[in-house]
């Protein structure tokens, strides 16, 4: 069952704008940024709520300590719309039958929770955070694993064909 059109929302400059979009709302065209006026005028039936910055860093906190299951360092990483956990996996992905096992198991029971899943493994953080955000890992089609995982020493290769995005600059640079 799809779910309706819902979106949280924030104010900044005296006007109302999305701060994060369900699945529905997504597929309806709206993203995080739009004018809540454009977004009505998209799609009239949305629903809209106050967005709760402090308890998302919350619920996040806790994911993070979470994930402590699969090692001992983790991180919290960026806010708002680019928010996410880093994992240093250094020494643990044999315990989970390898990397592809580790985030297997890791994207399964975070999407078991309800959890839209985006993860990427590469020998640095900014690329594992490339190709978790604009790759072709996780939530999309295909293959699960998709270019979620950057072999040892093939980080050129796989960034490559990664838009500007993937560089983790404000935005406002990379438009």
């Amino acid at each position: 069952m799809q779910a309706d059109p819902l979106v949280t929302i924030g104010s900044q400059g005296g006007r109302l704008h999305l701060a994060a979009v369900n699945e529905a709302a997504a597929l309806a065209g709206l993203t995080p940024g739009m004018a809540l006026a454009d977004a009505r005028a998209l799609e009239p039936d949305v629903r809209a709520v106050p967005a709760d910055p402090q308890a998302d860093a919350e619920a996040l906190a806790g994911l993070a300590d979470w994930c402590g299951r699969f090692t001992p360092w983790t991180a919290m990483m960026g806010g708002g719309t680019a928010a996410g956990i880093a994992l240093d996996i250094t020494g643990c992905a044999h315990l989970f039958g390898g990397e592809a096992g580790l985030l297997a198991d890791l994207a399964g029971r975070l999407t078991a929770f309800g959890y839209r899943v985006r993860a990427g493994l590469a020998d640095t953080i900014g690329a594992a955070w490339a190709v978790a955000r604009v790759g072709s890992g996780y939530g999309r089609a295909g293959d699960p694993l998709g270019d979620a995982i950057i072999a040892p020493g093939a980080t050129i290769q796989a960034l490559a064909g990664l838009p500007v995005a993937g560089l983790r600059l404000d935005p406002a640079v990379t438009a």
